[in-house]
């Protein structure tokens, strides 16, 4: 006699493989948190609308809002990419979307400067598309080695 409970387990067992384990997400799925105490300049004037995430606990990858545009900075590979806004989804706080790769529009870049200015981390680019020198201000995370 044949049961439906077998045929079920045995389709789970070999469908379960095929799509990888539970929770498992994309390799180029980026969940980009807020960054608090960000500093944003355009030309060393503050903008009315903007945001600044980060993708990775380095910033090596940084998501910016320019009032209706987003930019991905790509600061170990000095690469600015735009992303359009629809192909970021909202959770909560924090933002879901894909990160760059070939097939996004790639913004030319130069004058990359790098320096450690304390209590944060100077990003400053020039923008070719704006023209424009976009200053960032990425505050360093505490430093808790100490204190266990």
């Amino acid at each position: 006699m044949f049961r439906p409970s077998v045929f079920f387990f045995l389709a789970i067992g070999i469908v379960a493989p095929l799509t990888g384990p539970p929770g498992r997400a994309d390799s180029r799925t980026v969940s980009w948190r807020p960054v608090t105490g960000a500093i944003l300049k355009i030309n060393g004037r503050a903008l009315k609308t903007w945001n600044v995430y980060s993708g990775d606990k380095k910033y090596r990858l940084v998501l910016v809002l320019l009032m209706h545009r987003y930019l991905i900075l790509d600061t170990k590979d000095r690469a600015v990419y735009e992303i359009p806004p629809g192909d970021l989804e909202s959770h909560d706080q924090e933002l879901r979307g894909r990160s760059p790769d070939k097939e996004m529009k790639r913004i030319p870049s130069s004058n990359w400067y790098f320096r450690d200015i304390g209590p944060a981390e100077l990003v400053r680019v020039r923008l070719g598309d704006y023209g424009s020198v976009l200053e960032l201000q990425l505050p360093h995370l505490p430093d808790l080695r100490g204190l266990y």
